[in-house]
């Protein structure tokens, strides 16, 4: 099949997928001399924009609002309103059918749209309005039961789950979905593939299974949007979700309950978007890290102890230190780690140290004289927010020093010496629950920035972080 200007003309994988309120559209992807077009007639058709077209004459037109644009064909320009705006591809009509370069969407739509398409991470998935795309990830692990897949998403998603012969299909409707990759690399003797697919109705993460016989189950941790799926031998039972191990391989206890609700705690990654905290290294960020060792201890907490355990970030994105005091407080949080890299000039230090809050000065003997349970925002209406902590400081201080004596066992080479420390931080000054900072260690140190570096190492870390806050519930009598 060939353009008017003999161009070869082939199909391709990776169609274009678009979202909005009223829905999902799939768009076919052509690749013409090795370029991808989108069919830009039924793009505006699904956007209900006002066009004309000749073919005869090589013109679109197309009305949105108050603008008028034009399109010749084998031109890679168009006019918005008299002013050019140049594509990386020209118009083509192709046996009566209208290509256009994908930019136009980005290039073009959107210098003249009131609601604004946004692009997905993997290029060929837009969405035009309010809605914001749901990532997801998904990790497979080999067990000594057999295998593992975790499916991860940035918000909260309902997976309509089911097995065909030797897949699992996890469809996801008109959620707009962008996955992490198309293909997730995993293979093991039970899982022949992990990869991500659009259907004509939805976009769908799909395991295919080395033998259709195998036994499957699938668990959903919806407040850490979270679906893992045990596959092991026909002949076994797959483990309930107190059964699921942590990464590091240790059974979970019972939940860990306050009252009728579970205790919610909160892990804070330092920094992210443009706040990208200190340099670890060339190519390594310490917002990347402490995202990477937040996730690891979430996983610990969550299926260790049974918690509710929400990040202050998921991703990484722009939370400013109001916004994630404010979302731990209305949540009524029980408990919240906040999680950095220290960043010390001090020669030869390069220790984890924990801080609580410096005190300020309470303001009647009452607040002074009042210690209240974990996560009762409520009776911090006698304080101004940036005082809040006082109210949970002392149990602050207790958390504090189990995590230092932990975190000098596991990654300070036993260096009992080391206490927590005391400094005035805004983000804990606002806290109506108690909280702690962690500084994993000083990136100005060569040996540190390559310890941090590590995968072990980041386990190291938030396995000691995981261990003196069970040891925190299980000595205050609150479970």
């Amino acid at each position: 099949m060939s353009a008017g200007t003999g161009a070869e003309v082939s199909p391709s994988g990776g169609d274009y997928v678009f979202y909005s309120q009223q829905g999902r559209k799939v768009l076919p992807r052509t690749l013409v001399h090795l370029q991808p077009y989108l069919p830009l007639i039924e793009l505006l058709e699904w956007m209900d924009l006002p066009y004309s077209e000749s073919a005869s004459a090589g013109i679109v037109q197309i009305s949105i609002g108050n603008n008028t644009l034009k399109l010749n064909r084998d031109r890679n320009t168009v006019m918005i309103n008299g002013a050019v705006v140049t594509l990386s591809s020209p118009l083509l009509n192709v046996e009566g059918r209208w290509l256009i370069s994908p930019d136009f969407v980005v290039r073009v739509l959107n210098r003249v749209l009131t609601e604004k398409i946004m692009v997905g991470g993997s290029g060929n998935r837009y969405c035009w309005g309010n809605l914001r795309f749901n990532r997801v990830n998904a990790r497979g692990v080999k067990t000594d039961q057999g295998s593992r897949i975790v499916v991860q998403l940035t918000a909260q998603a309902d997976a309509e789950i089911r097995k065909e012969q030797d897949k699992m299909i996890f469809s996801f409707g008109v959620t707009p979905v962008d996955p992490v990759h198309e293909d997730f690399q995993y293979r093991d003797s039970l899982v022949n593939g992990v990869v991500f697919e659009e259907a004509p109705a939805s976009g769908q993460l799909v395991v295919y299974l080395a033998d259709k016989a195998l036994q499957t189950r699938v668990t959903h941790i919806p407040e850490q949007n979270v679906y893992v799926l045990e596959i092991g031998p026909a002949n076994s039972a797959a483990r309930s979700r107190e059964d699921l191990n942590s990464i590091s391989g240790t059974t979970t206890a019972s939940p860990l309950t306050t009252g009728k609700r579970k205790y919610l705690i909160v892990v804070d990654p330092g920094h992210g978007g443009p706040d990208r905290g200190a340099q670890v290294k060339e190519g390594l960020l310490e917002k990347e890290v402490t995202l990477l060792v937040a996730r690891k201890l979430r996983w610990m907490l969550q299926t260790r102890l049974g918690v509710n355990v929400v990040l202050s970030r998921y991703e990484d994105q722009t939370v400013s230190l109001e916004e994630r005091a404010v979302q731990a407080n209305v949540a009524r949080a029980d408990l919240l780690v906040s999680i950095h890299l220290g960043n010390w000039s001090h020669p030869g230090e390069s220790r984890s140290y924990t801080y609580v809050n410096k005190e300020a000065k309470l303001e009647s003997s009452k607040e002074g004289g009042e210690s209240v349970g974990t996560g009762e925002a409520s009776k911090v209406r006698f304080l101004s927010w940036d005082r809040a902590q006082n109210l949970s400081l002392n149990r602050s201080i207790q958390l504090a020093g189990l995590i230092q004596a932990e975190l000098n066992r596991s990654i300070n080479g036993g260096d009992a010496s080391l206490t927590y420390r005391r400094a005035p931080l805004k983000l804990l000054s606002s806290l109506a629950m108690p909280a702690v900072l962690v500084e994993l260690g000083n990136v100005r140190e060569p040996a540190f920035q390559h310890a941090i570096s590590d995968d072990q190492f980041q386990t190291k870390a938030a396995s000691g972080i995981f261990a003196a806050i069970e040891k925190y519930y299980r000595t205050t009598g609150e479970n």
